[in-house]
């Protein structure tokens, strides 16, 4: 098992901070080394500038310290939506990490001393990351799994890999690994989707769009109001929801979809058949080009995996279940082994898994 940064000389009381910050709110809370959360903050805003990130973070670190103290904490760890490089205990070739601090490192750094009036051990991750790992801690969905991938579907696309029990972090075919699931699978102009396996950005050609920009979660919602105006019973998704068009949000989607709304609810299954689809040429390249096996396990998760909370069919999980429809759909064209789609799961858990991140 990784060692983390909190774990040596760690007793029952020691607390770290941790902090979610995603495209839209920043989750704080502090957690102890069983992985309880003891304290937790509501949920704000993220500001778009990155400077503001940073203070706001300093601001939610400040005042989560007023509800538990100081003494008692050990460290605090940040999961950040940018492609920063991970501390080298989660890696399993830390040569190959740059040796300068990151540019968000240090201005979260600055932002917390400045806030708190001194220094506090610090630790950032990507965010696919630090949910990846979350996930196979002792809190997470799968437990001291050691080859597993975690799709992040939220307000943007991208993933965490763990291989051999480490995070799979560098690639010589791809350079970066985690979050290149959203950036390096195409929707081409057909409406196929295909994995382009490359190191730098794909040059898109017109008509083309990655999975990022495709399935996150305002596309998603965009698609679905415009397909209000087309569908007769759009009519009636709306008044079920009981708001204006221009206010409707996912968990309205999904509110009127455990209701029984049936507009809602095939909007939820198109989203899961597609995501199931796009995964297929992903899981393809990783299984049986490159033969490697974390693709036989894979965890969805985030704020776009929640429009199937609570919504079933026939006794399972309407999300989940079109998302490995659209596996064995796209599988079935493939003249390769068979791929056991029900690997596929949903995430047991909420943001608080980029928290149990820092306790490995």
């Amino acid at each position: 098992m990784i060692e983390g940064p909190f774990s040596s000389r760690t007793s029952r009381d020691t607390l770290h901070i941790a902090l979610s910050v995603g495209g839209t709110k920043i989750g704080t809370g502090a957690v102890n080394a069983q992985g309880d959360v003891v304290a937790q903050l509501p949920e704000v805003p993220t500001p778009k500038e990155v400077h503001l990130k940073y203070e706001a973070i300093g601001d939610q670190v400040a005042a989560i310290v007023d509800k538990i103290g100081i003494d008692d904490v050990r460290g605090l760890g940040v999961s950040f939506p940018e492609c920063i490089p991970p501390p080298e205990r989660v890696v399993a070739d830390p040569g190959k990490l740059p040796t300068e601090k990151s540019d968000v490192q240090s201005g979260i750094e600055e932002a917390v001393a400045r806030r708190l009036g001194i220094p506090l051990p610090t630790e950032v991750l990507h965010d696919a990351a630090a949910a990846v790992l979350g996930e196979v801690s002792i809190k997470g969905t799968l437990p001291s799994c050691e080859n597993v991938v975690f799709v992040v579907w939220g307000t943007g696309v991208a993933s965490g890999i763990i291989r051999k029990g480490n995070l799979y972090w560098t690639d010589a075919a791809i350079g970066i690994m985690t979050g290149e699931i959203g950036l390096l699978t195409i929707r081409n102009r057909d409406g196929e989707y295909e994995y382009r396996p490359q190191p730098s950005r794909i040059r898109l050609s017109p008509g083309e769009e990655t999975l990022d920009r495709r399935h996150r979660g305002p596309s998603i919602l965009g698609r679905c109001i415009e397909q209000i105006g087309k569908d007769p019973r759009g009519r009636g998704f709306v008044d079920a929801v009981g708001k204006s068009i221009e206010l409707i949000d996912l968990k309205d989607l999904n509110g009127a979809a455990r209701a029984g709304n049936d507009f809602a609810i095939e909007t939820i299954e198109e989203a899961g058949r597609e995501m199931g689809m796009a995964l297929v040429p992903f899981i393809h390249y990783w299984r049986e080009v490159r033969r490697m096996d974390f693709v036989e396990n894979i965890i969805i998760g985030s704020g776009v995996a929640k429009i199937g909370a609570g919504v079933e069919q026939d006794g399972k999980g309407t999300l989940v279940e079109a998302v490995r429809t659209g596996i064995r759909e796209a599988w079935s064209e493939l003249r390769v082994p068979d791929f056991n789609a029900n690997n596929v799961i949903l995430s047991k858990i909420g943001y608080e898994r980029e928290f149990f991140a820092f306790l490995l």
